[in-house]
């Protein structure tokens, strides 16, 4: 009784051994084929690659810039990860989005330096957020995304969140449950970086169409700006103001050109008064007088 006992027992044993064999065998197709299958899931467009928030995203780009000493030399994307403390796959994979849309330059394999534009951006970010975030807003025009937010808001007006998630990730192309949440990533960061604004309904509005806070003297070319003692001088009438001789002969004029168009109105009066009486009443000194013949 005991022979036909084994003899289940080799058979279940040569089962067993069997099963690896052809598991491995069968399984070798399934992996390529969730290989072609991944590929074919990937969007055909950049879009940030969902690994980091956009608090990580943004700490990641200035990080490129301290490392790079402000793109003197580029950078490995392992020296980035440890110093956002995040993984270096994550690091990794989130920076080919911003070298895709030129914010990162490639120099070597892993290896990059920031553009002239992000340098700017990493500058200003913590004084001025608003001209800052400009030099992010000319990459964002340039790339495709740019174009289809703009087109989209130009048909819509305002947009929820959720919608234009949807939209991004439909001209991105792949699968949904792939490029949704990198998508989602995207619209954060465009509202994160002023480039759209979220009202308090949800409503989302492209920015470039609101007015525009007004240039201050910074955002002014620098022809255009006066240092503090320059802007004195404009608008204040000199201590002493020398004029020619009386002259005693009548019906002689004196024609002076003198560009008051930025003069305070006081000042303006003043100066009249000393032309047609010869003193400064407003002078802490009497001596500001016109001389005697």
């Amino acid at each position: 009784m005991e022979a036909p006992q084994k003899e289940p027992q080799d058979d279940e044993i040569e089962v067993q051994q069997e099963e690896p064999g052809t598991s491995s065998i069968s399984s070798e197709p399934s992996i390529v084929e969730q290989r072609k299958r991944r590929s074919k899931l990937k969007p055909t467009l950049p879009l940030p690659s969902g690994r980091l928030n956009v608090d990580k995203e943004l700490a990641m780009l200035k990080a490129y810039v301290s490392q790079s000493k402000s793109g003197e030399k580029a950078v490995h994307f392992n020296d980035i990860a440890s110093l956002i403390q995040t993984h270096e796959t994550s690091v990794s994979a989130s920076k080919e989005f911003w070298q895709e849309i030129g914010l990162l330059q490639r120099e070597s394999r892993g290896v990059h330096k920031p553009s002239s534009g992000l340098v700017a951006w990493a500058s200003k970010i913590d004084f001025d957020t608003t001209e800052a975030n400009e030099s992010l807003h000319a990459a964002y025009d340039r790339a495709w995304f740019g174009d289809r937010v703009r087109s989209a808001f130009q048909v819509h007006g305002s947009i929820k969140k959720g919608q234009l998630e949807n939209i991004l990730a439909s001209t991105a192309g792949g699968e949904k449950d792939e490029t949704g949440p990198r998508s989602r990533v995207l619209v954060e960061l465009l509202v994160e970086t002023g480039y759209l604004r979220e009202a308090d309904n949800g409503d989302l509005t492209f920015a470039a169409n609101s007015p525009r806070p007004s240039a201050s003297d910074s955002d002014q070319p620098a022809s255009l700006q006066l240092s503090e003692t320059a802007r004195q001088d404009r608008f204040e009438v000199p201590a002493e103001i020398k004029t020619p001789p009386r002259s005693t002969t009548a019906g002689i004029a004196v024609n002076l050109e003198i560009s008051i168009s930025n003069w305070n109105v006081d000042d303006v009066i003043r100066l009249v008064k000393f032309l047609r009486t010869g003193q400064d009443g407003d002078a802490s000194e009497p001596e500001i007088q016109a001389a005697q013949p």
